[in-house]
């Protein structure tokens, strides 16, 4: 099976790269950039992943990343909690980076998408309380990394009904 994984350079996307490789997967990598040898290194030491350059903000990047595969595991993103500055980064590579990337995966006929997510989406619920479920977010969303997570979830959710793309969600907590 041939597999798109976004971030391939992060802390998620790597070792993802890694396990599904090990697994006998044909793995493309995206990175912002090929030519940043620091965020692509520890790929290429792998061997076997085929790496391309798309960042978020490009469909046709994106697109022509997208060819030949069959699921696109979406773990690109700017993690960062209280960076000053860099809540509009954040922001954009959770919002309206799903979007542009579903959008493409819709173009390209990618048939199932797997989304990183946060457990930061779910609320907190009280000791004793019932859990809490895929109907519930959090609406706490003064820290932008939690906005990002939670509203570039739903934008997902949203995309994929109306673009008829399976999409499966991961919620990594600490």
């Amino acid at each position: 099976m041939q597999v798109l994984v976004t971030g391939a350079n992060g802390h998620l996307g790597f070792n993802l790269v890694k396990a599904l490789l090990e697994a006998g997967h044909g793995v493309r990598g995206s990175v912002r950039s090929l030519a940043d040898t620091a965020k692509t290194a520890r790929l290429k030491a792998l061997g076997g992943v085929d790496l391309v350059e798309a960042e978020l903000h490009r469909p046709d990047q994106l697109r022509s990343a997208m060819a030949g595969v069959e699921i696109l595991f979406h773990a690109a993103a700017v993690y960062a909690y209280t960076t000053p500055g860099r809540e509009t980064a954040i922001l954009d590579a959770s919002i309206k980076g799903v979007a542009v990337t579903l959008h493409a995966a819709a173009d390209a006929g990618v048939r199932k998408v797997v989304l990183t997510s946060s457990i930061a989406t779910l609320p907190l619920t009280a000791p004793g309380a019932p859990p809490v479920d895929e109907t519930h977010w959090t609406n706490d969303l003064r820290v932008p990394y939690l906005r990002a997570k939670t509203e570039g979830e739903q934008a997902a959710w949203r995309i994929a009904r109306e673009l008829g793309i399976k999409l499966v969600t991961v919620l990594p907590g600490a």
